[in-house]
């Protein structure tokens, strides 16, 4: 971001002219901090901020080697903390005991997903979902993560058929529910029945969350904000009128939901290879294309490994793209 141009140096000047000592600084802090079972500062978003602390942990520490391009190291730590878990088929345990299992498996399936090595993640997602002894409520969590990889990755009918069960499961759930979890049934419902053809419904779809107002913290669990889901899901609708009103708002942080159009991201299906071109020539996309700034090739092995692209980055937003938020409490 242009904006920002007066920090550049001194930015640079913390993180390294290539972004490695930024890199190497964040892993060894979230290793400390696994060691010491204290996670650091807040929880990002809704799966960390339901685990315990020494879970969270791992999981920020897991996160941190993926991002380092240390994949396997990471896979490897999740799953030697996925064999110490009980499994829910087991039985004689509580609800904790159960999410901490399954939030392991869940931050494994989030990077894989993250880094489009999307079967790897799907099969995650559709052993867990047939897991005996899942709680009902983590279950439909499964659900969402999964109908939205399906709906992303073009398998409509698929995402479409899992969504409206979840749905009615989330209806029934009743004191389970967590504050703005609709929203995400909305944008995978929606993209869906747009690949589907059924355009008419998925504008139907996409109502609540176009109308909804922007939710708070609820309980301490943090929750995906309104604009990253309208991110999202635009995208997934290929939908470049609705992508540019969304970032050209006047009152957004440029570029803050740039990770979704990653080169890797957008590979994921045929139609969606042009859509950065097609954004950045939209009218409504003027200043903001004219604030954008190609990162120079020096950040490109960094953010390679941050983004999992497999190709060069050319913005200048740091972060990975969510999987669908938790529907209930642990």
């Amino acid at each position: 971001d242009r904006r920002m141009e007066p920090m550049w140096e001194p930015l640079l000047f913390f993180a390294g002219n290539d972004l490695g000592e930024l890199a190497n600084r964040q892993l060894e802090l979230r290793r400390t901090a696994m060691e010491r079972r204290a996670p650091l500062g807040y929880a990002r978003a809704t799966l960390e901020s339901q685990a315990d602390h020494s879970t969270r942990a791992q999981m920020d520490y897991s996160l941190a080697l993926a991002d380092a391009g240390r994949m396997d190291e990471a896979i490897s730590l999740l799953d030697r903390e996925i064999a110490g878990s009980a499994r829910p088929e087991r039985g004689g345990w509580n609800r904790n005991q159960q999410w901490r299992w399954l939030s392991l498996q869940l931050r494994k399936a989030q990077i894989l997903y993250n880094r489009q090595h999307d079967d790897r993640a799907i099969a995650i997602w559709q052993e867990l979902e047939r897991t005996p002894g899942l709680d009902r409520s983590f279950r439909i969590n499964v659900s969402m993560n999964l109908a939205a990889a399906y709906a992303e990755t073009g398998r409509y009918q698929q995402a479409l058929d899992l969504i409206t069960t979840a749905g009615e499961q989330f209806a029934r759930s009743g004191g389970d529910q967590i504050a703005g979890s609709a929203r995400q049934f909305a944008w995978i419902r929606a993209c869906a029945l747009r690949g589907l053809g059924r355009r008419d419904e998925s504008e139907t779809a996409m109502q609540s969350l176009d109308q909804a107002e922007e939710p708070q913290d609820w309980g301490g669990i943090a929750l995906a904000g309104n604009r990253e889901l309208r991110v999202r899901a635009a995208i997934c609708l290929n939908d470049v009128d609705r992508l540019a009103r969304v970032l050209s708002n006047p009152e957004a942080q440029l570029l803050t939901s740039s990770d979704m159009l990653q080169p890797g991201v957008l590979r994921r299906r045929a139609e969606l290879a042009d859509l950065r071109e097609r954004l950045f020539a939209h009218p409504r996309m003027t200043e903001y294309a004219a604030r954008w700034r190609a990162l120079p090739g020096d950040f490109q092995p960094v953010l390679r490994n941050f983004f999992g692209s497999g190709s060069d980055v050319a913005t200048a937003a740091a972060g990975a793209a969510p999987t669908a938020a938790p529907v209930a409490r642990p």
